[in-house]
């Protein structure tokens, strides 16, 4: 056990609390090949790291760089393709729009339409009746807010 802490503390330049610990200037170099050694190997992964990084950097700034140049538009026409980009978006919001109220007209003229023939029917269409015009007071409130 001893032999364990003579190598670990071997490692704080050959002294333990203040007293040289080798007996020989053999082991006192080897410890100091060993210190150095470590510190060379843990020098170089740190290196390695830092080199990966400014690698990383690197390929991205010249990515950049190259879709940029590759882009040969002027600012004229790059600022009249973001406007056709936003004209079509607002089309198609509009047909959104018009498709979204289309289908809720379809929807309560259908749910009317069952409402109707519900009410014509018997005992077992009551559940359903309420359920519809539940739904169509639902329909007309969101209306009132303005949806």
């Amino acid at each position: 056990m001893s032999s364990i802490w003579d190598f670990l503390f071997g490692l704080c330049n050959g002294h333990r609390a203040g007293k040289q610990i080798y007996t020989s200037d053999a082991e006192y170099a080897a410890a100091t090949k060993i210190q150095a050694m470590y510190r060379g190997s843990s020098m170089r992964r740190e290196q390695e790291k830092e080199r990966a990084a400014a690698t990383k950097i690197q390929a991205m700034h010249r990515g950049n760089a190259a879709r940029r140049d590759m882009d040969t538009r002027s600012s004229a026409q790059k600022a009249a393709a973001g406007g056709k980009v936003m004209s079509d978006l607002d089309a198609m919001k509009a047909r959104h729009e018009k498709m979204s109220k289309g289908m809720d007209s379809y929807e309560a003229a259908k749910d009317a339409q069952l409402l109707k023939e519900a009410k014509k029917g018997g005992k077992y269409m009551e559940d359903y009746v309420e359920h519809l015009e539940a739904k169509d007071y639902k329909r007309e409130k969101s209306k009132a807010k303005g949806r």
